[in-house]
């Protein structure tokens, strides 16, 4: 056992942190998805779709972690990878909190979080597609760091003009209530943000 184990310091297992943060960012984007297929239609099904797909992603972030610390070299800084997976994380993360309030606060999606979950799911899916190329081809995932970043900013804009609208009500509970599930929404395309500015920080030192 000693022997083996010298061994295995001395020649350490290879992983493919590209394929890992693929398969994370995959999951990350089918999970939005999910969320607003729940929009539409907020059955037990469809939550316990998205519910599933968290739980997939989360085996896929706590493998790559595990991953990092065993990992000899890694293609890019460790420190990238690990804080991509984390605030791909955090964006799956917002839309099962945004479910869990809908479905607490007993209401329904209005026309700013449908905006503003459609423009998310775009960007989502560039980061995905950005994800896919960037062993192959890391200087074509820039465009879909622009992407992103015009989706993340459509997100804020949704939130604006949502919000405004929102106050113009007398209900001062559903006020409260919308502007909490839009303050969600809009935090989910912060952490979207934050793994376009990893990204692209990866895409200058590899490419």
């Amino acid at each position: 056992m000693t022997q083996m184990n010298f061994w295995d310091r001395l020649f350490p297992p290879k992983y493919n942190f590209y394929d890992m943060i693929a398969s994370q960012a995959q999951l990350t984007a089918a999970g939005i998805s999910a969320f607003r297929v729940w929009l539409h239609n907020p059955t037990a099904e469809n939550a316990y779709k998205l519910r599933s797909l968290i739980r997939q992603a989360d085996a896929v972030r706590l493998d790559m972690e595990t991953r990092l610390i065993e990992a000899f070299v890694t293609p890019f800084d460790r420190q990238d990878i690990y804080s991509l997976s984390v605030d791909m994380d955090r964006v799956i993360e917002s839309a099962k909190a945004l479910m869990e309030l809908m479905i607490a606060y007993e209401v329904q999606a209005d026309d700013a979080v449908y905006g503003m979950v459609l423009n998310l799911e775009e960007g989502v899916n560039n980061f995905a597609a950005g994800v896919a190329v960037l062993e192959e081809a890391p200087l074509d995932a820039e465009q879909h760091i622009a992407e992103i970043r015009r989706c993340q900013a459509a997100v804020e804009e949704g939130y604006r003009h949502g919000s405004a609208a929102l106050f113009k009500a007398s209900d001062m509970i559903q006020i409260m209530k919308y502007r909490e599930i839009y303050r969600t929404v809009q935090d989910a395309a912060v952490y979207l943000g934050y793994t376009a500015d990893i990204l692209h920080k990866i895409v200058v030192r590899i490419a």
